[in-house]
Formats: structure tokens, C-alpha cells, sequence
């Protein structure tokens, strides 16, 4: 991971992002962008939730090791929680996403004409296209949003075209190098573990056993067996949780401390038309689902109680009968334990001052 300065110069400053990049097949990940200012810990994280999103939507596992710069990644606390080998790179130059940058700069980004460029390079590889107005060189200025587009179409050029090592990955484009290319041995990316470190956070508490509220809509458990990992007498959690690209939260994780309880998804997305005349297929497939989750609800209550003797009642007249017909209990005095002769005499010599009686004696 690495951070990049673009060359083109925008209405409102400069435009930064924080981008994130396989080393074996030159893969980028959809980067981070920032208008103005150097990148930050914000813009970290969402580059961070960039390529965690879509390891997750490929269906790749959490990368081996994470190569990044000190200054910004220092002070983020999970990062050997989630990647088994972190490096800290200690100069510029000996960061791979240097080698990934500059591949891009001058391939897609080139050919696109997106580039700045030199315009002293004597090479045509570096030389840029100068804009000039009446005699004067002009420094044309972008919009953010056209900068950043442009970007974008440079990087799904830049994945889409094929590997450089050909002969190691004839035919094969970087994108299908990264997608085919992995480690098997390496632990899946698993939306509720790594969403406690990316996600937002919400502090919440489980209603009738049932659901939550977060961001102002409920969440239903996905599985009532998640009440059986809660704390005693305890139902405030804390719900993690991610945006999909239209706003929405379809779902979210709960955590209680380090102890993950289960997910809980939108309660919304099975409401239906409570008018029977109108309901559609979907409806019904949407009321049926209600009512297995309440069945299976009920059928764990009855299962947690099966232990539970029940109640038996009696008449008031056959329990007095019973008593009165009961014989009488005899209590037999149980006679003490004679005293040890060594304790007795103990006893009757504990007042004695023997070192007084010795000195008189003498």
C-alpha cells in the first residue's frame, strides 16, 4: 500500500490517493481519494475497506503479508490481527507499489493522455502535451471528479491488459493472474471478523431477543442459537457494519467484547403486502419466511425448558390426609463424644504458669 500525488493539478488543489496493490500480478485495488490535503488515517481506511470489499466479493482469502509505510500505519492497532507478516518499509524506494505506480503512469495512464509528463524528457516515454494560449504556456487545471474518473479507467485498463510475464502467464491478463493465482493455505476474508476493524460502529442492544436498531432501521437475528453465546443478564452489543454502493445496510455484525454473537439482517428487506388479495409470489415467500423464524424461535424455548421439572398440584384435603397419615419421626439424642485424656489434661493444666513454677522450685 502506498500513496500517490496525481499529475494532473485540480480546481480545488491537487488530488491524493491511498491505493492498494498486488505484487505478483500488478493488480490495483479501487484506491482512496483525497482533494486538497495529504492522505490520512480516514483515507487509510477506506482504502483498506476498498480491498477488503472486493477480496470478499471475489471470494479471495486476506493477503500473506502487507508491505506499507511507518508514518501512517503505525499507530493502527489490528493490523497483525488480520495479516500474518506486516513490513514496515523504511525508505521509499524499496516499496513494491513504487514499481506499480510507475507502471501505471506510464502505460495506461499514458496512453489515455492522463498524465502530466515532462515536458523537458527527451524521450518520448516522459515527454507531456503542452497546452498554450496566446505564446504562453498554460498550466491547464481539472475538475476533481473528471481527475478521478480518469483514474479510475486507467486502473481497469491497467488490470485488463496482459501480464508482463507472459511466459510465466501466457495469455492471461493481470486481473486473471491475481483471481487465479493465490495462496489456497491462506484464511478467508470473513465479512464478521474483519468488519470489527473497518466497519462502522454502532452501540446497541438486542430487543425481545429478536433484533436491534442500527442507523435507524432494525436488524433481525439471522439464528436465535446466536442468544445462547450472550453474557447473563446482558443484551447491549456492539454492531459492525458497511454501507453497500446505493447507501443501504443490508446487514450487520454483532459483537459482545472480543466475543462474536452472530449477524443480523435488515428486517426490511422481508416485509410484505399485509392485504391477502394483493399479495404476489414474493409475498408469500417473504411471509413464509416469518413464520419459520417463528417457529424455530418457539421450538428454542421449549428445548431450553425441557430440563425444567414442571409443577404438580394437589388437592388441599389429599396432601392433609397424607401428612396425618404419616408416622411420627423419633429423634434419637446423639450422645457426645467422650473427651481424649490428653485433651483433658490440656485443659486443666492451661492456667498453669510452668516457668514460674520451675523458677520456685530452683
Amino acid at each position: 500500500m502506498d500513496d500517490v500525488d496525481l499529475s494532473r493539478q485540480g480546481t480545488e488543489g491537487w488530488v491524493h490517493k491511498y491505493m492498494s496493490v498486488d505484487v505478483v500480478s500488478g493488480y490495483q485495488f479501487r484506491p482512496a481519494y483525497i482533494t486538497g490535503s495529504k492522505p490520512s488515517h480516514k483515507t487509510v481506511y477506506e482504502a483498506f475497506r476498498n480491498m477488503f470489499c472486493e477480496l470478499i466479493l471475489s471470494g479471495l482469502p486476506v493477503p500473506g503479508e502487507l508491505e506499507v509505510e511507518h508514518h501512517l500505519m503505525k499507530d493502527i492497532p489490528w493490523l497483525n490481527k488480520v495479516f500474518p507478516f506486516v513490513r514496515f518499509c523504511e525508505s521509499a524506494s524499496e516499496k513494491r507499489a513504487e514499481h506499480a505506480t510507475r507502471s501505471l503512469k506510464y502505460g495506461a495512464a499514458k496512453d489515455a493522455g492522463h498524465t502530466r509528463g515532462r515536458w523537458y524528457a527527451k524521450h518520448e516515454a516522459y515527454r507531456s502535451i503542452r497546452k498554450k494560449i496566446k505564446g504562453d504556456f498554460v498550466e491547464p487545471v481539472y475538475q476533481p471528479q473528471t481527475i478521478i474518473a480518469d483514474d479510475l479507467a486507467d486502473i481497469e485498463a491497467h488490470n485488463n491488459t496482459l501480464h508482463p510475464l507472459q511466459k510465466t502467464y501466457p495469455g492471461m491478463t493481470r486481473k486473471e493472474v491475481f483471481l487465479n493465482n493465490y495462496n489456497p493455505s491462506l484464511k478467508p476474508a470473513q465479512a464478521w471478523y474483519i468488519y470489527q476493524f473497518i466497519g462502522n460502529m454502532t452501540q446497541t442492544s438486542l430487543r425481545n431477543n429478536d433484533y436491534c436498531r442500527v442507523n435507524s432501521e432494525k436488524f433481525e437475528l439471522a439464528n436465535h442459537e446466536s442468544l445462547k453465546r450472550l453474557k447473563p443478564n446482558n443484551v447491549k452489543v456492539t454492531a459492525y457494519w458497511l454501507p453497500l454502493e446505493d447507501g443501504s445496510v443490508d446487514k450487520v455484525y454483532l459483537y459482545q467484547g472480543e466475543t462474536y454473537i452472530g449477524e443480523a439482517l435488515n428486517r426490511s428487506a422481508f416485509d410484505y403486502n399485509e392485504c391477502a388479495i394483493e399479495r404476489t409470489q414474493e409475498d408469500k415467500e417473504k411471509m413464509l419466511h416469518q413464520e419459520k423464524r417463528i417457529a424455530k424461535f418457539d421450538k428454542l424455548i421449549k428445548e431450553s425448558k425441557a430440563d425444567i421439572p414442571k409443577l404438580g398440584h394437589r388437592k388441599k384435603d389429599a396432601a392433609e390426609a397424607e401428612i396425618l397419615s404419616a408416622p411420627p419421626e423419633i429423634l434419637v439424642p446423639v450422645a457426645l463424644e467422650e473427651e481424649d485424656e490428653c485433651e483433658k489434661l490440656l485443659k486443666e493444666y492451661a492456667d498453669v504458669d510452668f516457668h514460674a513454677h520451675g523458677e520456685a522450685i530452683v
